[in-house]
């Protein structure tokens, strides 16, 4: 199992950000959306894993779903992204 990294899904998560939708097409909270920007935002941690909810299928840094998913609450999460 490979854990993919931000640097590797930039393209990703400015997607979801614009079209305010997860890769299922899902919408994307506000506070999902906050998340997002600071995924991007913290360039540091870009190196960092991604994590994808199994729920509404939304991805930010593995570093910001400590209480479970940002943009549904789910806390079925996964570091193996299936885009």
């Amino acid at each position: 199992m490979y854990n993919m990294k931000i640097r590797e899904l930039i393209d990703v998560l400015n997607t979801q950000l614009l079209l305010a939708r997860t890769i299922s097409g899902r919408p994307i909270s506000e506070y999902g959306l906050n998340t997002i920007n600071s995924t991007l935002g913290d360039v540091k941690n870009h190196d960092a894993e991604i994590t994808q909810c199994e729920n509404c299928k939304f991805i930010a840094s593995s570093l910001l779903f400590e209480e479970g998913c940002k943009n549904c609450g789910c806390k079925d999460l996964n570091q193996d992204v299936k885009l």
